[in-house]
């Protein structure tokens, strides 16, 4: 059932996202990164695990540490997961033993690592494309554990040199590398997001914190029951229940917390999307209405992106409220209000087109909270805008690297690409726009031509085509 599951979302590849465990029951968005990785073995490696040999791991010893500090249960993507210690440096994450539970989940085997200073997490499984290896850089914080994961597609580019070998009718691509340089590279690119991305994230279930918040709650006081909610939305200090959120969101909005208004609305919106073009739906989507409308009443900032989203996307579209909202939003400080504002005014959706209103909005909104559809935005007004002393080549690439990492589309490669080019990236430039040609859609011809001229540009007459893009995909997940 895991396997198949990651298979399925290698094939509908459209989105890189971060932030998961690797297993079904844990993890929902690893596996897309896991079938593109390859397989880090080295000629004459020996053991199972790669990276490090077992004499390796032997001869260098693991640094101080607890196996506790692993050792028992976590949260991760809402769901409760088990750290099960084998030996010293070696652990099994598996599910919680459920005797409901009729298909059970084989555990997914950990080791930890050490080259010089820096922990690596490794861990092994079985898919239906092969056995799949990913090294982890590992950060352990107070009550939380933070992997990030080897992106295997990145190697490519940053000059690790590859060979391919056969076994059977399959072609994998196998590192060259020795294994103290392939040690010395670990360390030199544990902090590039590129090369190592933050993955996995697991948090220790705190039941003493929850029974103090479900005592106050109890109690009647609305801060305790809005944060008893959040809690079992988010799914960090205790497992994801969203039965018990919107209860305890509901009370809290009952006695006019405006903040618990706008979450109690939001939960009714999740909700109003499994009943998706229904009457109850509807019914669903209009509560919601009400209770952000009685947070707004209250001058409450976030409400006001909230209701306008809602009368941009509801049935009965009504696009002057929404820009009404978004202005009101926008002049309290709320973030999402004031992007919204950018992204219409530089499409001229509900507003006349303004670039200059457009950058305006857009930049006053902190880069911590702007979506991939903002950043977007800002990327092409840095390279299209009509006022030269607003365009800025630097600018726009790193609006475009922000806009991919939460939307991978052919659109925004093929942006990423022209800001790669402006910046006289000409290899990145044809990369990008060879992935976007990989993934289909429109003006596919218009796309080829564009990446036939990025190539003539490159150095050494390098030729990357969209083919090769997704042949290297495909040998990558046979791994």
């Amino acid at each position: 059932m895991r396997h198949k599951y990651l298979t399925q979302i290698d094939q509908d590849r459209p989105v890189r996202k971060s932030g998961s465990v690797p297993a079904n029951w844990a993890v929902r968005t690893l596996g897309c990164v896991i079938l593109l990785a390859c397989v880090l073995v080295t000629l004459g490696c020996k053991d199972e695990y790669p990276g490090l040999t077992a004499e390796e791991l032997q001869s260098d010893s693991l640094p101080e540490f607890d196996d506790a500090t692993f050792a028992g249960t976590w949260i991760s993507e809402g769901e409760y997961v088990l750290f099960e210690v084998k030996e010293h440096g070696f652990y099994l994450l598996r599910s919680p033993e459920d005797e409901n539970d009729e298909e059970k989940e084989e555990p997914i085997p950990f080791r930890l690592k050490r080259t010089g200073d820096l922990l690596i997490l490794e861990y092994s499984m079985e898919t239906d494309s092969g056995h799949v290896y990913r090294p982890c850089v590992i950060s352990i914080k107070e009550q939380a554990m933070e992997l990030d994961c080897l992106v295997a597609d990145e190697l490519f580019e940053m000059g690790v040199e590859f060979e391919t070998q056969k076994a059977g009718s399959d072609e994998l691509k196998v590192i060259r590398e020795s294994q103290k340089r392939l040690k010395e590279f670990y360390r030199e690119q544990a902090n590039n997001p590129k090369v190592f991305e933050p993955t996995i994230r697991m948090t220790r279930p705190q039941p003493a914190r929850m029974a103090r918040l479900g005592k106050q709650a109890l109690r009647g006081s609305s801060e305790a029951q809005e944060m008893l909610a959040r809690a079992y939305q988010a799914g960090e200090i205790v497992a994801r229940n969203r039965e018990e959120a919107s209860k305890w969101a509901r009370k809290a909005a009952e006695a006019d917390r405006p903040s618990a208004q706008v979450l109690f609305g939001d939960i009714l919106r999740d909700e109003s999307r499994a009943h998706q073009n229904t009457t109850e739906s509807e019914n669903i989507q209009q509560e919601a209405l009400l209770w952000y409308q009685r947070a707004a009443e209250q001058k409450y900032p976030r409400a006001f992106g909230r209701l306008g989203h809602l009368y941009e996307e509801w049935a009965y579209k009504d696009e002057s409220s929404a820009v009404d909202n978004y202005k009101r939003g926008a002049e309290l400080g709320d973030a999402d209000s004031t992007a919204q504002l950018g992204i219409r005014y530089y499409y001229g959706t509900g507003v006349p087109r303004d670039e200059r209103a457009a950058v305006r909005y857009l930049e006053a909104v902190p880069e911590s909270e702007r979506e991939a559809r903002a950043w977007d935005t800002l990327a092409r007004i840095y390279l299209d805008t009509l006022e030269p002393e607003q365009r800025d080549a630097k600018k726009a690439l790193h609006a475009a690297e922000q806009a991919v990492i939460d939307f991978r589309g052919s659109d925004g490669l093929e942006l990423l690409a022209r800001a790669a080019f402006k910046n006289e990236r000409y290899a990145q430039a044809v990369k990008y726009q060879a992935e976007a040609i990989s993934m289909g859609g429109d003006r596919l011809e218009e796309r080829k031509e564009t990446l036939a001229y990025y190539q003539m540009l490159v150095p050494g007459g390098v030729q990357v085509t969209a083919t090769t893009i997704s042949d290297r995909k495909d040998r990558s997940a046979a791994f």
